[in-house]
């Protein structure tokens, strides 16, 4: 038993002198640039045998004076690494706001397939002597940013892609991006896409162009082709251009699977501020007109008389139905039969969902009649809040059921 517990010691100590003896091996890198009077040094370990950097600090030094020398406030030490443009290594220090004073812009990759990147950007405070920082997510690498003066304005773009449209209606590598353009102004990044429609109209000619050339060379199977449509028609409507848009996409897509993505890229469109109040391309008499037929759709025992002023829930009622009408309906989306194309309802705007309601039924699969009668339902319904109906409250089961028998009885080509 002592000569194993010596020769266990013994081998023991031998392996820890090898690890000793043959640490992990790091060399030593540093980044720098200079703009005017600032000169800013990014210095960290990077080990040989993966991506982990250790030991990252900035440097920065201000008419010859060293303000800053810190580590740099990564948010994960294990993973996080700087990602500097090869094209322009010394884009990270520029005057960005055009004050004379140069701002340092460092990005970090946490690692992964596609995401995260984010950016520190230090900003000199006269007040304190010292820098200060903020942080912006950029998410996919894909809206990794350049920096230029788009209008040599003297005020520095990052000119950037909305990383939101990626797997959002297809696979990574099918997906498509508007631009987004952003300027920094006193500690914060703010978007100015539209400031520069030049871009936006480029960007939408190519992502129109990639469409015809990806359909050409690979058929137009919904995967290859809805990313780009999607993308093309974020850029309208940054245009306001948004009836071209819908009216082009609508032609082209065919599939049957139309009345859901229509209505789920409307949605998100929403969700991620493409449309908005000043962008919204249809009419307030189309949204009235709408909004007037689901509502007598629901109480026929008005016979489409107008609504008196003291008749309080018919109007909470109305202005409900008119808020989910500005919100859902898209132009042109109608292709009535002939004898009804001049339907009113057809010739104003639709409902995305609507390619799928029968003429003479009851059609229970439409996102945006649920809705409708949601809406309807809980202006009725006041004490509900906005919860869901539960299993055994058949009462009110019922009547949702009632509600959206009614909405449904509407269609665009009568």
């Amino acid at each position: 038993m002592k000569i194993s517990s010596l020769l266990t010691c013994g081998l023991s100590a031998v392996l820890s002198s090898l690890f000793v003896l043959t640490p992990e091996k790091v060399h030593a890198v540093i980044e720098r640039a200079e703009f005017r009077h600032v000169q800013a040094e990014v210095s960290y370990d990077q080990k040989e045998d993966n991506f982990r950097v250790l030991n990252l600090r900035l440097k920065l030094i201000r008419d010859g004076e060293i303000i800053l020398n810190q580590p740099i406030p990564t948010r994960s030490e294990e993973f996080d690494r700087p990602y500097f443009r090869e094209n322009d290594p010394s884009s990270w220090v520029q005057d960005l706001d055009g004050d004379s004073e140069p701002e340092i812009v460092l990005t970090f990759f946490t690692g992964g397939a596609h995401c995260c990147f984010y950016s520190l950007i230090y900003r000199y405070d006269r007040a304190s002597q010292n820098y200060t920082y903020m942080t912006h997510d950029w998410g996919d690498g894909v809206a990794i940013p350049s920096l230029k003066d788009l209008d040599d304005d003297g005020i520095i773009e990052f000119y950037s892609r909305d990383s939101r449209f990626a797997y959002a209606f297809t696979s990574y590598a099918d997906s498509a991006f508007p631009p987004r353009i952003w300027q920094y102004h006193q500690d914060s990044l703010r978007e100015v896409t539209t400031r520069f429609p030049e871009e936006i109209d480029s960007s939408a000619t190519q992502l129109w162009e990639s469409y015809q050339t990806r359909k050409e060379t690979y058929g137009d199977e919904p995967s290859n082709v809805r990313g780009l449509l999607a993308a093309y028609l974020a850029t309208k409507y940054l245009l306001e251009e948004a009836e071209d848009g819908w009216q082009r996409i609508q032609d082209v897509y065919l599939h049957d699977d139309r009345s859901s993505f229509f209505a789920d890229l409307r949605i998100f469109l929403q969700e991620t501020g493409y449309i908005s109040n000043a962008r919204n391309p249809i009419s307030p008499e189309a949204i009235d007109l709408w909004t007037d037929r689901f509502f007598y759709s629901v109480n026929p025992q008005l016979s489409e008389r107008k609504i008196r002023p003291d008749e309080t829930e018919y109007v909470r009622e109305w202005n409900a139905i008119q808020s989910v009408m500005q919100a859902l309906l898209i132009p042109h989306n109608h292709n009535c039969e002939s004898g009804l194309a001049n339907s009113a309802l057809a010739n104003s705007a639709g409902l995305a969902n609507y390619d799928s309601v029968s003429r003479n039924g009851v059609n229970l699969s439409s996102k945006d009649l649920d809705r409708v009668a949601d809406a309807i339902f809980y202006v009725r319904n006041p004490e509900l809040g906005d919860r869901q109906i539960q299993p055994e409250e058949t009462r009110l089961a019922n009547e949702w059921l009632r509600i959206r028998r009614g909405v449904s009885r509407l269609h665009p080509c009568d």
